[in-house]
């Protein structure tokens, strides 16, 4: 348990009617090394959350800004959100980056109590993290002092890395499938049949990985619609 790590205490949000959505629908929890492979895949952006069991801001900022039903939609729109409880019991690589370039072999394996403390060099919790796609860091805040100062952190967060978030069609490996069902809540393997009978009720935001198509069967048919879904990736079998 971390003694010494103490708890103390975003773009204008979409004007849109979202349906309720709870951090844990959309959040890699405790699990830094698999959501860094995701976030590679989908060649998206990373916020870091690290946190720390009955520390009660961070549940603060689980429940009210995580949990945000605009802010949350932005948040998997945009980025792969990470939530790591600050312990010794889990362990990632670093520099985070590493995740980004497999010939990289300058790297250590660290839990996630030194990982903050040593690493990054923060004794507080709640400590968010902002990446870019390469994984490097763009920014952070720590502490936890209502939603409109997250938000605004956030905001600036996600200003430097501007885009609407990039189209992924591509042909993935049965492990790479695996890791993205295993890691990401929003992400489902589907047939492409079923597919096609859905698409228009699906969630553009989730992660849909096709089975028995062809790569470009499946573009040429998602190239007829005028708000396809962002992230559909084509399982080899």
């Amino acid at each position: 348990m971390m003694k010494k790590v103490f708890c103390l205490s975003l773009w204008a949000l979409l004007p849109l009617t979202i349906c309720a959505l709870n951090f844990t629908d959309y959040v890699v929890y405790n699990d830094i090394e698999n959501g860094m492979k995701a976030a590679v895949l989908l060649e998206k952006s990373v916020l870091i959350v690290f946190t720390l069991p009955g520390c009660s801001t961070c549940e603060q900022l689980k429940t009210e800004a995580l949990s945000n039903p605009s802010l949350a939609a932005l948040l998997k729109e945009q980025c792969i959100v990470i939530v790591a409880e600050a312990e010794k019991d889990h362990y990632a690589k670093y520099p985070f980056r590493t995740y980004a370039d497999s010939t990289n072999t300058s790297f250590e394996t660290v839990n996630y109590y030194d990982l903050i403390t040593k690493k990054i060099g923060s004794k507080i919790v709640p400590y968010t993290m902002f990446l870019n796609p390469r994984l490097e860091m763009i920014g952070s805040t720590q502490s936890y002092s209502g939603f409109e100062s997250y938000e605004a952190a956030l905001k600036k967060f996600i200003q430097l890395n501007a885009r609407n978030p990039k189209r992924i069609q591509k042909k993935i490996t049965i492990s790479e499938a695996t890791l993205l069902l295993n890691t990401l809540p929003f992400a489902q393997s589907i047939a492409w049949e079923d597919f096609k009978a859905a698409v228009a009720t699906l969630d553009r935001q989730n992660v849909y990985i096709l089975e028995d198509v062809k790569i470009a069967e499946a573009r040429a048919f998602l190239d007829t619609l005028s708000m396809p879904p962002t992230h559909v990736l084509i399982s080899s079998r």
